[in-house]
């Protein structure tokens, strides 16, 4: 099996012009025109979920730290103190639960305690 070169030219021209063409397209239907006059893509501009203001694009900071990103540093502190707030009632009802069920077992086995030493004391009295 040979291959001959000259076949090949205009086929890998036609390939060039075909990747061209569909990068151009692409480019076009993902940029937009933004009023400052930079292009950016619609997924790489982020806002704010609270508060709606821009947080970013991808080309000012790290991409993996960007890709976390969901509120503003303003924000950022409000719902870090709201997430806090609300492990710490959940720790608490959870801590509450717990000691009063322990409370309530305790008081069980008091009971229990109590039944037994009647029934031996019983028992030594009969013998």
């Amino acid at each position: 099996f040979t291959v001959n070169v000259k076949n090949f030219a205009p086929l890998s021209y036609l390939l060039l012009k075909k990747f061209r063409y569909a990068v151009r397209k692409t480019f076009e239907k993902r940029y937009l025109k933004i009023q400052i006059g930079e292009w950016f893509t619609m997924t790489e501009i982020k806002k704010c979920e609270r508060c709606g203001k821009l947080i970013g694009d991808a080309y000012e900071t790290n991409y993996f730290a960007y890709i976390r990103m969901k509120y503003c540093s303003d924000c950022k502190i409000q719902v870090k103190r709201e997430q806090d707030a609300q492990r710490m009632r959940d720790l608490r009802r959870k801590t509450r639960e717990i000691n009063k069920a322990q409370k309530e077992q305790l008081e069980l086995l008091r009971e229990e305690n109590e039944m037994l030493r009647l029934r031996i004391i019983r028992m030594r009295e009969n013998m």
